[in-house]
């Protein structure tokens, strides 16, 4: 239905009929040129003409009223995991997965069908090989619920065979959805012979000499009163230990212990075997592989306050989380009892006793000026020299976009930008020190040049001066923002990686991850610095991976901005070294290190399907459980669901009258009929 309304009122018309007629009566009845018919023809064109002309200052607008359906949304979701293709009953459930497209026509007359696949992830409909190397049910269906939020959905179709190593107990979530959830069961349910390592639980990392533990979960099927070994291999496939495993159950479990030890640094794989049994029917599950990287040692990092200080916290919760560093806290008092050197010490607000103690250490340090600062003795071994000693503003943190001493990410940047005022000495600030400024002093909206945060380097060592206290507050800040301390976390990180650097490894940086999953990408990156430490990245860098066989893979390093970057793309299951070497001014750049590539086998460790599980899915949501050969039962069910009903609602549309052509080509019928007729009774 279609109504004519007016923003202005009607009564509006009525001046409106009262212009077009006195336009019509002036022009053809105030003069008597012409007969009375031609008058009478010309004055009813004019008038119309004049009339709907006026009517358009009252701005006329047609509300259009439709009513329209919407079907109910029927998520059809496939599981596309690995254990898919490796059961026993593959290929049927492939070949039914293929069908999919089929079964969703069958159901076009009542849903609206949406389709996606799953593993790990919930992904679009566009079909692959399969190559998902973990199931999360809990996950996926929790996808669904945020995606179709307050949306009319009929209920969820999955197709899949229950079997999840990743994430939480879907049957919970599903009691808490609001639609059905219809489970067809695909794979073998059935329990055949077999003996397996269900998992492998380990550090990521160890340190030199030290030893670390591997919990081993061993599960058998139908094995009982059998007898096998379980070994655990190096890189080298020697044997370091074995254990014997008595199967005492049709249905057994066993946990068990390794401890190991660290004794060569670098990334270190191990290989767990359990001896096959008989008539087993999969024996690729009875092989499970992990790696961890072995430090050599610990950077150790000494944080000291003249008193207890959030900032003091704040830094040691930014630092604790990196492997790297064994962070400790002292008090001023404490520090006089303290044995042994740390690689770096963070001074908050310094007596002269902490500056005394870090000058003769040699090490690099991280200093904060605040009330409780020497100001004479801070000034003469930082270079950094205050005007006015005892008085304190707050001021803005303002980020020198020049700076390069080590790379800040764009959301960093973002962050920073925000972050809240300082406590920082009153009166101006100068520093007589070789460096860079990370933040200079923002007071109110007045920029400077004056160091906030700055970076120094002489007599063998490197240096970072904070002018100011309350660090705190900018990771939670950062929190507040984010929802994280990543930004904040990540600051202080690479403040103290650049400060405790090695000579000689700070002008060239190379990294990667040291583990990569077998289908992952392997990304590298890189910066170059040059003599006056500004990053540059004129010559060519290059890469070389070397398998444990000394086959080498060469690479050219791709440019950035400023950096290098490089994806290798994925590699073999096993271990690599690297090396990257680039030269600059005849001065030849070299780093190392190794990583592994590891093939995650949790999809083929147990290929039992759990269709009880799908059964409690589908109970619990309000659905049913089918078997694979009830799908033509389950897509008639689906379709006979008297709960998914189409949605009738009536929706409005407001149109401004000035988009309709047929008016356009009412006013050219009107002006143009009366100008011919003028033009054809002669008197135009």
């Amino acid at each position: 239905m279609t109504e004519l309304t007016f923003e202005h009122s009607l009564w509006w018309s009525i001046p409106c009929l009262m212009g077009a007629l006195a336009a019509a009566a002036f022009l053809y009845f105030y003069r008597h040129k012409f007969t009375a018919s031609q008058r009478y023809t010309l004055a009813a064109l004019r008038f119309s003409s004049v009339f709907l002309i006026l009517l358009l200052f009252l701005a006329p607008f047609l509300k259009v009223n439709q009513t329209e359906e919407e079907k109910p949304i029927l998520v059809w979701l496939e599981d596309h995991s690995r254990s898919m293709i490796l059961s026993k009953d593959s290929s049927g459930a492939v070949g039914l997965l293929n069908k999919s497209e089929e079964f969703n026509r069958q159901l076009e007359d009542k849903y609206q069908v949406e389709a996606f696949q799953f593993g790990e992830e919930l992904k679009g409909s566009v079909k692959d090989t399969f190559s998902f190397i973990q199931t999360d049910i809990a996950n996926t269906l929790y996808q669904v619920q945020e995606r179709y939020y307050n949306q009319n959905v009929g209920g969820v179709v999955l197709l899949t065979d229950g079997i999840y190593n990743l994430g939480s107990d879907p049957v919970y979530l599903a009691s808490q959805l609001a639609f059905p959830v219809f489970t067809l069961g695909l794979g073998d349910s059935s329990a055949s012979k077999d003996i397996f390592i269900d998992r492998l639980v380990h550090n990521d990392y160890s340190y030199l000499n030290n030893r670390f533990p591997l919990q081993v979960h061993l599960k058998a099927r139908k094995q009982k009163g059998q007898r096998t070994s379980l070994k655990l291999l190096d890189n080298n496939n020697t044997t370091v230990e074995s254990r014997m495993v008595e199967v005492d159950s049709d249905d057994f479990y066993q946990r068990i212990d390794f401890l190991i030890d660290a004794k060569k640094p670098g990334i270190q794989r191990y290989t767990v075997v359990i001896e096959r049994l008989p008539e087993e029917s999969n024996t690729s599950n009875n092989t499970a592989a992990f790696s961890l990287d072995i430090l050599d040692k610990q950077k150790k990092i000494w944080i000291i306050g003249k008193a207890p200080h959030p900032d003091i916290a704040a830094l040691k919760r930014a630092l604790v989380s990196v492997k790297d560093f064994e962070v400790s806290t002292y008090t001023a008092t404490e520090l006089q009892f303290t044995q042994g050197q740390a690689d770096l010490m963070v001074l908050h607000q310094p007596d002269d006793q902490m500056l005394e103690k870090w000058y003769d250490s040699g090490k690099p340090g991280l200093l904060f000026y605040g009330p409780q600062s020497s100001s004479a003795n801070f000034s003469t071994l930082t270079k950094v020299f205050y005007r006015q000693d005892g008085e304190y503003e707050e001021v803005l943190p303002e980020l020198n976009t020049a700076f390069n001493l080590f790379n800040l990410s764009r959301e960093n940047l973002q962050s920073l930008s925000d972050f809240p005022p300082l406590l920082s000495p009153f009166g101006e600030i100068n520093s007589r020190v070789n460096g860079q400024t990370l933040f200079y002093r923002k007071i109110g909206s007045v920029s400077t040049n004056q160091p906030l945060w700055l970076f120094a380097e002489g007599e063998n060592r490197r240096w970072s001066v904070i002018n100011g206290i309350n660090l705190w507050q900018w990771r939670m800040a950062d929190f507040r923002k984010n929802e994280s301390h990543r930004n904040f976390d990540d600051l202080i990180q690479k403040t103290v990686l650049y400060l405790t650097a090695k000579k000689e490894e700070q002008r060239f940086v190379a990294n990667t991850k040291s583990r990569h999953n077998l289908q992952e990408g392997i990304r590298f990156s890189a910066r170059l610095y040059n003599a006056s430490l500004e990053l540059t990245n004129k010559p060519e860098a290059r890469l070389i991976i070397s398998d444990s066989d000394d086959k080498k893979y060469t690479y050219s390093f791709g440019k950035t901005n400023e950096a290098y970057q490089l994806e290798v793309g994925s590699l073999p299951e096993g271990l690599y070294s690297w090396e990257a070497r680039v030269e600059l001014d005849k001065e030849l750049f070299v780093k190392r290190g190794e990583f592994s590539v590891e093939k995650l086998r949790v999809e083929e460790s147990d290929l039992v399907a759990r269709f009880d599980i799908l059964r409690k899915i589908a109970e619990s949501s309000g659905g049913r459980f089918y078997k694979k050969e009830d799908v033509e039962q389950m897509l008639i069910d689906i379709n006979s669901n008297d709960e998914a009903k189409t949605i009738q609602f009536l929706k409005s549309e407001v149109r401004t009258i000035l988009t309709l052509k047929w008016l356009f080509f009412l006013f050219l019928i009107f002006l143009s009929a009366e100008w011919g007729l003028r033009k054809y009774w002669g008197n135009y």
